[in-house]
């Protein structure tokens, strides 16, 4: 019975070993998807950032193409005044031309800001596209170093499964049975030692004549408080 347990102790040790590689594979895999959403994150503001600059410069063209509808109006009032009768109409030419030209004056001084915001889109967009660039770098650098590791990790995880499979075919099929059924119950291992009368597995004191049982070795113990596997394992 020493040896088979011995055996359960190393395949439980190999199964171990396995579900902590594949915590670091998802853990590899969930890195080198919050990278990617940083990445998309990056693109998504330079997306918002480049329509709110196409939309400055569409509101400068528009008020660019204000200002020369104006002027053209202005133009043909001026050649009207040559033409008119009477100083009313004369009169109200001239204030017409005046409203325009006012008017004309508001829309560049607006257009005037909107250069200004306009420059501060630009540069501030070009310090985006840079600071993407180096992202971008940094990223896929990232994602070899994740990509080389997680590919390690995977080819392990098969050596592992694949000596557990050895392992396993050394247990007798009703003792794999209860090693299976002790695993499935408790998120802990399975197999435990108890040292002197305490069970590892849950810090109980175990009955003494039990603890005397287990270091003969003569048949398979279970915990009576967590239902574990248990042997026998010396204080030194």
């Amino acid at each position: 019975m020493k040896e088979q347990i011995e055996t359960l102790v190393k395949l439980q040790g190999i199964e171990t070993d396995a579900s902590r590689i594949q915590v670091l594979i998802d853990q590899l895999v969930r890195k080198a998807e919050n990278l990617e959403t940083e990445l998309k994150t990056a693109e998504q503001a330079i997306e918002q950032d480049t329509a709110s600059l196409e939309e400055l410069r569409k509101a400068y063209r528009s008020q660019e193409s204000d200002v020369k509808i104006n002027n053209d109006t202005v133009k043909k009032n001026q050649e009207r005044l040559l033409t008119v009768k009477t100083n009313k109409e004369y009169q109200a030419l001239l204030k017409g031309i005046d409203e325009i030209k006012r008017r004309n004056s508001r829309i560049e001084d607006e257009m005037l800001a909107l250069i200004e915001q306009i420059e501060a889109a630009e540069k501030g967009l070009q310090q985006q596209n840079e600071a993407y660039e180096r992202l971008k770098a940094r990223i896929q650098t990232e994602k070899k170093s994740l990509q080389s590791e997680s590919e390690q990790s995977r080819q392990r995880l098969v050596e592992l499964g694949q000596e557990r499979d050895r392992v396993a075919a050394e247990v007798p099929k009703d003792l794999m049975r209860k090693y299976e059924t002790a695993r499935k119950q408790d998120s802990g291992p399975a197999v435990v030692p108890v040292r002197g009368t305490v069970c590892e597995g849950c810090n109980m004191n175990i009955p003494p004549q039990m603890s005397n049982e287990l270091r003969r070795f003569e048949d398979l113990k279970f915990c009576p408080f967590c239902n574990r596997i248990i042997y026998w394992e010396s204080l030194e």
